[in-house]
């Protein structure tokens, strides 16, 4: 006991540093957790706890109660601790360590264990105290030594302690636990939901919904015709696929420029219709020579049906609708060419039978 100063030494708990208290469980030097802490470990595995699903049944059933708000690092903290694992909470003031160890106190009592919390300044067990005083449990920590305290105060508080009664559940208390464990349920759904990856690049609900929000910061038509696209397979699609589109869609734009150009509506142009956008270069060279032939042969087709309503005399205009008219008018005449080509020019002029006969 040499280097402990006279007050430790009175302490009656000082008696479970003595040897023979511990024999049964085979000495105070041999204890696995003395030993870490004297003399470390040979365990294998990360130096830093990883952060686990606080959401999770099985940290649920764990960690029953959480008396103060805690991040997930947090949460995890508790977790690690009532599970039996050894760990150290660092870093600076104003990160959360003392609500943390006030979670893992008031989580500890909730699962029927004793808590020994000691700590090297008074005011860090202070801090700790006042926070369970505000949450209620001020009454179930007893403070068992320090340079100030008094034996009367020590059996006070334990009378205290003695005299408290347990208070009656609140009325429709675990039917709002229900409400809230069902809520909790809801949301944990959700976060589930936007998080899990999509699509061919595994990218998560909320990054595309976010991804989405940054191009709408200003909204144009443009954007809400967008709106109205089905794009079927799209979960399907790669960056490497969208890169491809946007290409695809670059390059219809600039041959839409002409066409709309030529037409003064898409279905107006001479080529809407065409089917076929995937022609090979050698059926390409074809269809033109053949439009090409098409051509030589409606020109000459014009000049013979020129010629030849010019040798009847009719004058009359040589494209395709009306060619196709005057051949079927053509074809009607009954009369014989031998007929004097006077008569035909009286025609014109309306004659009566007579005037003719005449």
């Amino acid at each position: 006991m040499s280097g402990l100063d006279d007050t430790y030494q009175r302490s009656s708990w000082s008696l479970d540093l003595d040897e023979d208290r511990w024999a049964s469980a085979g000495g105070l030097a041999d204890h696995p957790v003395v030993g870490e802490l004297l003399g470390g470990s040979d365990a294998v595995g990360e130096l830093f706890a990883a952060e686990h699903d606080v959401d999770s049944p099985a940290v649920a059933a764990a960690v029953p109660v959480m008396v103060l708000e805690a991040d997930s690092s947090q949460h995890s903290a508790v977790y690690d601790a009532l599970t039996g694992k050894n760990l150290v909470i660092e870093g600076p003031p104003g990160t959360g360590k003392s609500p943390t160890i006030t979670n893992i106190i008031a989580a500890a009592m909730a699962s029927g264990k004793r808590v020994l919390f000691v700590a090297d300044k008074q005011t860090a067990l202070q801090v700790v105290k006042d926070r369970l005083d505000k949450v209620g449990l001020g009454d179930f920590c007893l403070e068992i030594h320090s340079g100030k305290a008094r034996k009367r105060d020590v059996l006070d508080a334990i009378e205290k302690r003695l005299q408290r009664r347990p208070q009656a559940e609140t009325f429709g208390l675990e039917t709002r636990r229900q409400e809230l464990a069902s809520m909790k349920a809801g949301l944990t759904r959700y976060a589930t939901i936007l998080n899990t990856p999509f699509g061919a690049e595994r990218r998560t609900i909320q990054e595309l919904l976010w991804a989405d929000r940054r191009r709408r910061r200003v909204e144009t038509e443009a954007a809400r015709r967008i709106d109205a696209l089905k794009l079927d397979g799209a979960e399907r699609l790669a960056d490497v696929d969208l890169d491809r589109l946007k290409s695809l869609l670059t390059r219809f734009e600039r041959a839409a420029v002409p066409v709309l150009a030529a037409a003064a509506s898409p279905h107006l142009h001479p080529w809407f219709g065409v089917s076929r956008s995937d022609l090979p270069a050698t059926d390409t060279e074809l269809a033109q020579r053949a439009v090409s032939d098409l051509h030589h042969h409606l020109s000459d087709l014009q000049a013979r049906a020129a010629n030849f309503l010019g040798c009847i005399g009719l004058e009359a205009d040589t494209s395709l609708t009306n060619l196709s008219e005057t051949c079927r008018l053509v074809g009607d005449i009954s009369m014989p060419i031998s007929y004097p080509q006077a008569w035909y020019i009286a025609l014109q002029d309306g004659p009566t039978r007579d005037d003719v006969a005449h």
